[in-house]
């Protein structure tokens, strides 16, 4: 699924109606208008504690849910007709959100590429850091077995330093993220 697959919408059809009572819970379907548009729904979750929406129309399989805290869950009870209230709100939530993200969808894409382009540079960073770490443990050994002095072990530990440095300002002036 490509990153428009959440996003599709559907032809505009229906009449605007409420189907469904306060005790039902998986056959509950919601159907309102709100500014000029039809939005349909379903309640496919709805205890005393717990509601939960998936937004049928204009948009598909984007849901959402609310739960009440434990402890004041004597005082409410999502199954009463104050839950539908809460279903719809939830629904309109959706429905905003969706808008939001459609109608910014092009600058979302990306700032998504460049992040995961960023991302995807920071994999062979830590490759190459693992790489240098091990030249340095080797230098290291060198070192002890006598193979090479002090002097010696300073200088080259110098360049290893020098070039992951110089690989880590490449990698950062490559990927800079702009926000």
């Amino acid at each position: 699924m490509g990153i428009l697959g959440f996003f599709r919408r559907k032809p505009k059809d229906g009449i605007i109606s409420f189907d469904g009572g306060p005790g039902d819970c998986m056959e509950t379907k919601l159907l309102f208008a709100l500014d000029a548009q039809e939005i349909e729904g379903q309640v496919t979750r709805r205890t005393p504690g717990e509601i939960e929406v998936k937004i049928t129309k204009p948009y598909e399989n984007i849901s959402m849910r609310i739960q009440i805290p434990h402890f004041a869950r004597p005082f409410t009870d999502l199954t009463a007709e104050w839950g539908i209230d809460v279903a719809k709100k939830l629904l309109e939530n959706i429905y905003r959100i969706c808008e939001m993200i459609y109608a910014n969808l092009e600058e979302l894409i990306e700032q998504y590429l460049t992040i995961k382009k960023r991302i995807d540079n920071l994999k062979p960073a830590r490759m190459n850091a693992d790489k240098f770490r091990e030249a340095r443990k080797r230098l290291k050994k060198k070192l002890k077995k006598g193979s090479i002095d002090n002097i010696e072990y300073q200088k080259r530990l110098i360049s290893i330093r020098k070039q992951r440095r110089s690989l880590e300002l490449e990698q950062d002036s490559g990927s800079k993220l702009e926000l």
